[in-house]
């Protein structure tokens, strides 16, 4: 056995009880922080909940035989949530002193969310009631409805995510993420599958009012209506909470000099910065060298998969039960919400784009098992066209494995975002972040709805004046079907146009490792905002 220079042992004693003491003090920092992140993952859920709402009523819609470019129309209530960066600046700009930077927003966009909840709610419940006829302005009155409650729980997350950078310790910082993931996941949950398979009637008739001995109605056990009073009602209530119990600063934080020193000098610097100087920081961060790399891959990876969507709308076309497919959300969701606490290490580690990659490449593998899956139904009906056991089985496990290649993409962006962001500009600069990812959702989205609608072509047989109709259009849908009538899918776009977009994400995907190897492997200083250029 070779012998060890005495100094080199100290070394050895020294790294091993420095690497000993960054555990204890990591320890100590969660342990310190685990009511802080309780309370953002709780308030992370609270305004998740309208957004999974609003994305439950495309399914709702599609019940009601409505077109795709009426889809497309009502996506627009999505988009407010992923154009937030327009007025993000004005988040950090505005505020009462005496509230608190974060807290203002986060209590006043809560307070009218609930409220507008609460006195729209039976305006809310006409609109979708299927028993009513509905003109094609309802359409465009349910996504101002819904776009203005998203536009509300869009102002909370900018707000929210800038508070838990001050709430949570600086070690702690990429547990913002967990925060986002995991309470956005049991939020939109509820809002979304929790939702629809409580709303409908005939899963409410058949498995809930039995087991209670309760009879059949025409309604389920919950209505749009009731959602919106009960959802209202503990919004507001929350908004109060937080208004009086919870501090704008972690405490224990500020006692830390160079915590305290931060929080300082953003408020000095706050108070001589005009709204046009905020605005101006958003430029001053896409001159960041590095940032404008990030910003092209994350618009331009969702075009990769932009028809995912529609793949739920198609299991219902070919008749699988909406309330089913909410049913199977229910027992996926819970495994999803998981996610981010199995992906924990992987935050805090030193590759988080390195697997981010990877979780898209997998997520677009998925895709086209889910596509061919999709395209073979009927290998999995019986003689009386029923879906069988298996049928349910296979949608199920291709369903989890693709969310969850999904959500843990989504969970290590997130890390690395929360990871390089300057906390002198906090709300805007993780407002910006999440931005373009979102723009390249919704873009890619609302054009793929519109695309396949444009490319479909059904003709139709009217049976009192045996006239033909191609790309059939809301209203006219509406006309036929007072007179009944047969349609045959000439055409269909999805799966062409599904393929093309792979082939896409493919090569996205492989484009984009050596630059992602790039941006991690940078210094947080090269991230920071320079304010005297």
């Amino acid at each position: 056995m070779l012998a060890q220079d005495p100094e080199d042992q100290a070394e050895v004693v020294s790294l091993y009880e420095n690497n000993q003491n960054d555990k204890l003090t990591d320890q100590s920092s969660k342990t310190k922080d685990i009511k802080n992140i309780i309370f953002l993952t709780y308030l992370y859920i609270i305004l998740a909940i309208p957004i999974g709402l609003a994305f439950s009523i495309p399914l709702i819609l599609s019940t009601r035989k409505v077109a795709y470019s009426d889809q497309g129309t009502y996506s627009f209530a999505i988009w407010p949530f992923s154009l937030k960066l327009l007025w993000a600046p004005l988040v950090d700009a505005f505020f009462v002193r005496k509230i608190g930077r974060r807290k203002t927003w986060v209590f006043t966009s809560q307070l009218i969310s609930g409220l507008l909840m609460v006195c729209l709610a039976s305006k809310v419940n006409i609109l979708i009631d299927e028993n009513i006829e509905h003109k094609k302005s309802d359409i465009y009155f349910l996504a101002l409805i819904f776009g203005f409650i998203v536009f509300l729980s869009a102002t909370q997350d900018v707000a929210l995510d800038a508070w838990s950078l001050d709430l949570l310790m600086e070690k702690n910082a990429p547990m913002q993420a967990l925060c986002n993931s995991f309470g956005f996941g049991i939020g939109q949950f509820v809002g979304n599958a929790g939702f629809l398979i409580f709303e409908s009637v005939k899963f409410s008739n058949e498995y809930i009012r039995p087991f209670f001995k309760l009879g059949p109605q025409k309604h389920g056990l919950v209505t749009l209506e009731k959602f919106f009073y009960v959802f209202g009602s503990i919004s507001i209530l929350t908004s109060i909470l937080v208004l009086l119990f919870k501090n704008e600063y972690n405490l224990k934080k500020i006692k830390i000099e160079s915590e305290r020193l931060i929080i300082e000098k953003h408020e000095t610097e706050s108070k001589n910065r005009s709204v046009w100087d905020t605005y101006k920081i958003i430029w001053k961060i896409l001159c960041i060298k590095p940032i404008r790399i990030l910003v092209i891959l994350m618009v331009t990876f969702r075009f990769g998969f932009s028809t995912e969507g529609v793949i739920r709308l198609k299991l219902v076309e070919q008749g699988f039960a909406r309330e089913k497919l909410s049913l199977m959300g229910i027992i996926l969701s819970p495994i999803l919400t998981l996610i981010p606490i199995v992906l924990s290490k992987l935050l805090r580690g030193p590759k988080p784009l390195k697997y981010f990659n990877i979780f898209i490449g997998l997520k677009i593998i998925m895709i086209v098992v889910f596509c061919i899956f999709l395209k073979n139904l009927s290998f999995f009906r019986d003689q009386s066209g029923n879906f069988s056991i298996v049928f349910y089985l296979v949608l199920f496990i291709i369903s989890l494995i693709k969310d969850f290649f999904g959500f843990g993409a989504y969970v290590t962006l997130g890390g690395f975002n929360a990871g390089i962001t300057d906390r002198l500009m906090g709300g805007t600069y993780m407002t910006f972040l999440a931005f373009w990812p979102s723009l390249g959702s919704i873009l890619s989205k609302t054009s793929s709805l519109f695309a396949i609608n444009m490319l479909t072509f059904n003709k139709c047989n009217y049976l009192s004046t045996n006239a033909s109709l191609f790309n059939t259009t809301f209203n006219a849908t509406q006309v036929v079907e007072s007179i009944e009538q047969k349609c045959e899918l000439l055409f269909d776009p999805f799966y062409p146009l599904t393929a093309v977009l792979l082939v896409y994400g493919v090569v996205w995907v492989l484009i984009s490792r050596k630059y992602f190897k790039r941006l991690q492997s940078l210094p947080k200083e090269d991230w920071k905002i320079n304010l005297q250029k």
